[in-house]
């Protein structure tokens, strides 16, 4: 997946989520969300858009920036106009309006527009702020460092693991790494060149630097030192935590516990 957001100097924008891509400031057209994939091809990334009436393909280059097809029919919806009326609320008890709730509401009313925009050059507009999530996986792994800023670029989403012990689960924001009893979350970059993808992972004891393959496992040398911590009981404060030093061998690790098709 991709994160981040990413403009042209004439507004076009393309924000991505884990499956998902809006497109904004496509002439008078809101906001819409498109599907993507995304596709290796030497030191490039090819992001496909599942746009109407015809998908579009945007590259993302190994300085960060996607360049766009040109001129591109983008098929949307556009405001025509409002629609107004009176709205009440009413209690749950007895469905009686709550005196004084009365309050006028404006609907957006749309129609169906097709636009023709110009989807060049979209430079990163940097690092994305972190979302919850990377906070639920840090005190998961009893990290209490977190990182305020993830990465624009492409990023990792599911979990891998192998039958030495070692199970990495990646979110957008941060990744969990579990060896035997240890568990730690770690920060990590993703980087694309002409020979592979690759995956390093930022934690105590070095770096562990992953390959995707082209089959979907991840492939690594040597031993993942993780020194992380286990939750060894409660105090009035919260949860305890101890230390906890694992080794566990790299190897081949699989998408979710099973073997990729």
């Amino acid at each position: 997946m991709i994160a981040g957001q990413h403009q042209s100097e004439n507004g076009v924008r393309l924000k991505f989520g884990d499956d998902t891509a809006v497109l904004a400031g496509c002439g008078k057209l809101v906001d819409q969300s498109l599907h993507y994939t995304v596709t290796r091809q030497g030191a490039a990334l090819l992001i496909q858009l599942a746009n109407n009436p015809k998908p579009f393909t945007a590259v993302l280059g190994l300085d960060g920036n996607l360049s766009g097809p040109g001129p591109t029919d983008v098929q949307g919806q556009i405001v025509t106009g409002y629609r107004h009326y009176t709205a009440y609320k009413r209690r749950v008890s007895d469905n009686t309006i709550v005196p004084g709730s009365q309050h006028e509401v404006s609907e957006p009313i749309y129609g169906p527009k097709l636009e023709r925009c110009a989807i060049g050059a979209l430079p990163s507009t940097g690092p994305v702020p972190s979302a919850d999530l990377l906070a639920s996986l840090a005190a998961a792994a009893g990290d209490a460092s977190q990182q305020k800023t993830t990465p624009a670029g492409p990023r990792m989403s599911g979990t891998y693991q192998n039958s030495g012990g070692l199970r990495i689960q990646f979110a957008s924001e941060a990744a969990v790494l579990d060896c035997g009893e240890a568990h730690v979350a770690a920060a990590y970059t993703v980087r694309n060149d002409a020979t592979a993808l690759r995956i390093t992972l930022d934690k105590a004891g070095g770096p562990l630097i992953l390959t995707l393959q082209p089959n979907g496992t991840l492939s690594g040398t040597g031993t993942a030192d993780v020194m992380g911590r286990v939750v060894s009981g409660s105090t009035p404060n919260g949860i305890a935590f101890a230390p906890r030093h694992t080794q566990c061998p790299v190897g081949i690790l699989i998408p979710n516990g099973t073997p990729n098709s």
